[in-house]
Order: structure tokens, then sequence, then C-alpha cells
């Protein structure tokens, strides 16, 4: 009997195949209508009327960043980007080789370690940018 895991991991796996199928499709519309998605720009409100970072302030940019190979930037502008991808990039690798020649689905495994890093990696940063900016007047993005 499969344990409740490994319902959640295939439907995180099927999910996954969607939003990159999306994904490829929404660049695919993009390239049809010759629209450069860096150009597209996101402004934070809460950085405009405050002059404060928000928790998510350079997640564009670091989208952007990560898109044109700057994986530095990336981490700079906004880690759990990079974070995200890596571990969605694992999770559908190990999964997709386990399907293939193992036939079952046991790639790898939920970690609740792995979700719980991730508002952690939100939180510091948010911290770290805004102590920067209060203390040093040094402004990240």
């Amino acid at each position: 009997m499969k344990n409740s895991n490994y319902s959640e991991e295939k439907t995180l796996y099927i999910i996954g195949l969607i939003g990159i199928s999306l994904i490829l499709i929404f660049l695919l519309i993009l390239n049809i209508y010759n629209i450069n998605i860096l150009d597209i720009n996101v402004p934070c409100k809460l950085l405009e009327k405050t002059g404060y970072y928000c928790p998510g302030c350079g997640g564009t940019r670091a989208v952007k960043a990560l898109i044109k190979g700057d994986i530095i930037g990336s981490i700079k502008y906004h880690p759990v980007i990079i974070y995200i991808v890596f571990v969605f990039s694992l999770f559908m690798i190990l999964n997709t080789i386990s399907l293939i020649f193992k036939k079952d689905f046991s790639g790898m495994k939920l970690n609740n370690t792995l979700l719980i890093l991730m508002p952690v990696i939100i939180f510091v940063q948010f911290f770290i940018k805004n102590l920067l900016l209060i203390i040093w007047n040094i402004r990240i993005i």
C-alpha cells in the first residue's frame, strides 16, 4: 500500500509538469507577439511609498537575471528564486529518472525542511536588505 507522501509527491510532480507546460506556452506566445520578457517591469508599491523593501522585493529582477544566466545576480536580488528553481529542477529530474528507469515513482521524497527553508530565506533577505538600507544606506536593488 502506498503512503500519503507517495500521492502528494505524484500530485506535485503532475503539477510541475503542468507548470512547465504553461510556462512553455507563455514563452511561445511572447515569442509569437515579439514581446521581450526582460522588458516587463513590476515596481514594488511598498518600496515606492515607504522606501523600504518588502519580502518579495527583487523577485522579478532575480528571475530576469536567471533568464540571462546571471546566477550571482539572481542570488543578490532574491536568493529564494534560485533556491526554488534548484529544488524544483532536482525534484522533477530525479522523479522523471525514477519513472523512466524504475517504472515507479520513487525519486525525490518530500521533505519539510526544504519547504520551511523558503520562508526562512525570504525573511533573512528581507531583514538583511532593510538593515543595510537603514543602518548604512546601502541599496541592494
